[in-house]
């Protein structure tokens, strides 16, 4: 029998014990000793004037509950009465039933085998009401759960006659609610119903495994009780009936073995079809896996030889590593930064337009080097400012995009690109960079003068142009590029105004901080050293660079002179090899490529 009762245990249903009372629990008196009932005033008695008024009546309102099945029957259980909902429910007409069949017929055949309905009249009779789920059968054979109640007729002295039926069928709740169970058995995640005392009152398989509590001990159990942080978790489901949910609340649940598992909750109220708040539904979501994913991103951050800042859309700082505090002097702790807007860190000259590069950058994520070409500073805590890179890289959050800066200082950087740029410019011999391609990257004033042609149309111009023999010129540094140097490599330099100048041209590669030389787009440079005409009044030399009248004079004044340039030479030549020849390695600040002189 698929039964449940309400109001009686079984035991008192099957064997008639306890006393009998009345449906709605109205007093009663003995009237010739038998009990009769008071009624209770229902409706007013101008609605029905006469008996027949009253029988239509009620016969309206029969006919007018379709969604219930209403029927009488006598104390044998023959029916007596069928109304609109027991036609629509069952598929019996009246004419059919009325008078004619048992009730037994709406019961399911095991149900009528194993004496369920006169166990259920009976059970009416003693107690006044019998109510739970029965499996009921249409006349076309099919099955249903229904939810039924049954209460004994009386006549005037009281005395049973009958009993009124009244059934629903309940099966689309049922199946919603097995829909419902389904998809919290489903879930992978902890799902858990708590009451408004904070007891368990639902649990799926999921929370039985991750506690390691068998359902029926955690049904009832307090709900705290299974993280580390009891309190913790009674504030979080009271923050729910006060406030109606709670998001990404961070706990960690306990395991009977005492594993242990960090989990994010997320929580709302749930409420009866009226608005009443009946409990909690908690979800947990398993962190574990991503707290451990950010404890080794944490890590490599704290590795990282560079200042590592994180911001998130909204401008503020959400992480940053022991070199940010190191670097902008923040050594008493991380909170002075985090949370704080990022512009803090940014010379107060420059904070205006901050947010407008940082807004550009969001609309267009990628990696990329922040202001090239722009000088870029930083400020520390104290308020002095120094120089820095920077590099940006969008990072995919559950909170959204935010940024990954890099933040290098280049001040001692800077110090060894100026001190670098000096000694070039100190050179009295013409220096020029040259790329793979053969195209002046760099010069210094010396060249300008040799070349009688300005920076800005010296750099990217093709090298060989500026020889008499531009193949010859091309294969000298192209045998530099392959044998790594050449020596006393003879050519002439044609100036601007058509003056010629006879040189030994000397080159060497030199490489980056890893030994690399560079190729491609990556460059490769060169220096080239000319000696030529020394003197002052360069008007002495002429267009091939012999002797011309006067030219011995200028030879002895030359050398009142040449101790004095050659020592001045020599400290330029030493300073330049050490800067890039030093190990093999080209200076900080400089890609690696080729080293050449020019000597007259």
């Amino acid at each position: 029998m698929n039964r449940k009762d309400h109001g009686a245990g079984d035991a008192e249903v099957l064997t008639g014990r306890g006393e009998p009372t009345v449906a709605g629990g109205l007093p009663s008196k003995a009237v010739g000793g038998l009990a009769v009932h008071e009624k209770a005033r229902l409706f007013d008695s101008s609605i029905v004037g006469t008996a027949q008024e009253a029988v239509d009546f009620i016969a309206n309102i029969l006919e007018s509950s379709t969604e219930y099945s209403v029927i009488a029957k006598d104390l044998t259980g023959k029916i007596l009465l069928w109304n609109e909902g027991a036609r629509r429910l069952y598929g019996y007409e009246p004419d059919e039933v009325v008078g004619k069949a048992n009730s037994s017929i709406l019961h399911a055949p095991q149900d009528v085998k194993a004496g369920v309905p006169l166990q259920i009249m009976q059970a009416a009779l003693d107690r006044g009401k019998w109510e739970g789920t029965l499996t009921r059968q249409r006349k076309n054979g099919d099955q249903f759960t229904a939810r039924v109640v049954i209460t004994p007729r009386h006549d005037a002295l009281g005395r049973p006659i009958g009993f009124l039926l009244i059934s629903k069928d309940i099966s689309d709740e049922i199946r919603l609610t097995q829909y419902a169970r389904s998809l919290i058995e489903a879930s992978v995640d902890p799902l858990v119903t708590i009451s408004p005392e904070g007891k368990i009152t639902d649990v799926n398989e999921a929370t039985v495994k991750v506690t390691g509590m068998p359902r029926e001990k955690l049904i009832g159990a307090d709900f705290a009780n299974y993280f580390t942080e009891p309190e913790k978790a009674r504030e979080g489901y009271q923050r729910v009936f006060s406030e109606g949910f709670v998001t990404d609340y961070p706990l960690t649940i306990r395991r009977v073995d005492g594993r242990l598992m960090d989990v994010l909750y997320n929580a709302s109220v749930y409420k009866d079809a009226r608005g009443n708040v009946l409990g909690v539904f908690a979800a947990a979501r398993d962190i574990t896996g991503r707290k451990k994913a950010e404890e080794r991103f944490r890590a490599v951050l704290e590795a990282a030889p560079d200042a590592m800042v994180i911001v998130n859309k909204d401008g503020r700082i959400v992480l940053v590593n022991a070199q940010t505090q190191k670097l902008f002097g923040y050594g008493y702790g991380r909170q002075e930064l985090l949370g704080q807007p990022v512009e803090m860190l940014v010379p107060q000259r420059f904070r205006g337009a901050h947010p407008g590069h940082r807004t550009g950058f969001f609309d267009k994520p990628t990696a990329r080097g922040m202001g090239a070409g722009l000088d870029l500073y930083g400020q520390r805590k104290d308020g002095t400012e120094f120089q820095i890179e920077i590099s940006l890289s969008p990072l995919e959050t559950e909170e959204g995009v935010q940024v990954s800066s890099t933040i290098r200082d280049i001040t001692l950087q800077k110090q060894a690109s100026q001190y670098a740029r000096s000694l070039i410019e100190a050179s009295v011999d013409p220096l020029v960079t040259i790329s793979p391609e053969g195209k002046i990257t760099d010069v210094n004033e010396a060249t300008v003068k040799v070349t009688g042609a300005p920076r800005e149309k010296l750099i990217g111009a093709d090298f060989a142009n500026y020889f008499t023999e531009p193949v010859k010129a091309r294969e000298g540094y192209q045998r530099v590029f392959s044998e790594g140097f050449v020596t006393d490599y003879p050519l002439t330099i044609r100036h601007a105004d058509g003056r010629q100048t006879d040189v030994l041209y000397n080159a060497s590669v030199y490489k980056d901080a890893r030994g690399n030389i560079r190729s491609g787009a990556r460059h490769h440079r060169a220096e080239a050293g000319v000696a030529v005409c020394a003197e002052p009044n360069r008007s002495q030399c002429g267009p091939l660079g012999h002797d011309q009248p006067g030219r011995q004079d200028h030879r002895r004044e030359r050398g009142h002179h040449q101790g004095h340039r050659r020592s001045t030479r020599e400290t330029h030549r030493r300073g330049l090899r050490q800067l890039f020849h030093g190990a093999g390695k080209g200076p900080r600040g400089l890609p690696a490529g080729v080293l050449a002189r020019f000597r007259h």
